[in-house]
Order: structure tokens, then C-alpha cells, then sequence
């Protein structure tokens, strides 16, 4: 498993630490594209030793604390989505406060955002014993981002996602676009 939580802290202070791993894609073919403008395509994705630290704390209210600049500290935030979205499927989660040390560059394609929801996600599961298997996070992910399933579990496997071309990170984009020419020409 590519996330570590430290079990001494989830068990007497309700906090947890967890490693949060990017993630590059091995494989990207563009394989058609649905009527609801997003385009299919298969993926192979390998987790990478870039990481972001996320710690997770009870505190009076949710809120977000990041070392970047880039990162705006609100609930738009893929990691504050998956903190509501815990929430609001197991009650007993207080409000928390999580707080993102970025090594992972935002808007790379190496999923930072996605790994830092699944890892929230592991994170909560694990500090409320809330007995989630994988797959059940997997699917919960979904609802997040398309890479978020991927991220619960990590490792190699074969993918295939929808994507807007307007929603792909800019260094995705300039790499897709040239597919998605290619692909319509």
C-alpha cells in the first residue's frame, strides 16, 4: 500500500499522517470520444515515490492549510471534497483540519489533487474505524475524480477514464491535445 498512516497517532490523538503518492501515466490512448464531449481513453498509471504529506486533525471546523501558494485554502479543494463527502456519508466524522505539504507540482498530471483526496479519504477510514475496504473507497473516489480510484489502491493496472479536454492540467493538455488532433485528423 502506498499510503502510511502512523497507527500510534489515529489511535491516542485522532491525528493521522499519510504519504500520498503521484502518479504518471506508463500509457495514454485516446480511444473514442462519448457524446457528452469527454473523451475515452485507456491508461496504464504507475504510482511514483513524488509524494505529498496530508495531516488530518480534529478541529473546531473544517479547513485546509497548505505550504503552496498555488493551492487556494478552501472547500473547493479535492481533499476538503473528500472530507465533506465522508462526512456526509458517516456522521460521526468531526470536522477536521487537513493540511497539504506539496512536493507533487499543481497542475502536472501527476494526480496531486487525486492522491491527496484518496489519501483523506484512507486517512478517516482508518482514524473512525469506519471499515471501508478498498473497493468501497475506490467507488466513494469515483464520485471525486477519475483518478481518485486509482490512488485508494496504487500500483500498475490498466485504466480507462473520460476526461474534458478543457479539465486536463496544462502539461496534460499539451501532450493530449496533440493526441486528440492526431486522434480527430
Amino acid at each position: 500500500n502506498v499510503f502510511l498512516l502512523v497507527e500510534s497517532e489515529i489511535k491516542t490523538m485522532k491525528r493521522a499522517k499519510i504519504i500520498a503518492y503521484a502518479k504518471i501515466n506508463l500509457v495514454l490512448d485516446v480511444i473514442g470520444k462519448r457524446a457528452d464531449g469527454y473523451h475515452e481513453v485507456e491508461m496504464v498509471m504507475q504510482a511514483i515515490d513524488l509524494a505529498d504529506t496530508v495531516l488530518l486533525q480534529e478541529a473546531p471546523r473544517n479547513w485546509l492549510v497548505t505550504d503552496n501558494k498555488y493551492i487556494p485554502p478552501n472547500m473547493n479543494n479535492l481533499a476538503m471534497k473528500a472530507v465533506t463527502l465522508m462526512q456526509q456519508q458517516f456522521p460521526n466524522v468531526p470536522p477536521l483540519e487537513v493540511t497539504l505539504q506539496k512536493r507533487i507540482p499543481v497542475a502536472a498530471g501527476l494526480a496531486g489533487g487525486s492522491t491527496d483526496c484518496a489519501a483523506v479519504m484512507l486517512g478517516i477510514n482508518r482514524m473512525y474505524d469506519l471499515g471501508l475496504s478498498l473497493q468501497e473507497l475506490q467507488q466513494l473516489g469515483a464520485q471525486l475524480g477519475s483518478d481518485v480510484p486509482f490512488c485508494v489502491g496504487a500500483g500498475i493496472r490498466p485504466r480507462r477514464n473520460h476526461y474534458a479536454v478543457g479539465a486536463m492540467s496544462f502539461s496534460v493538455c499539451c501532450i493530449s491535445k496533440t493526441i486528440l488532433w492526431s486522434f480527430h485528423s
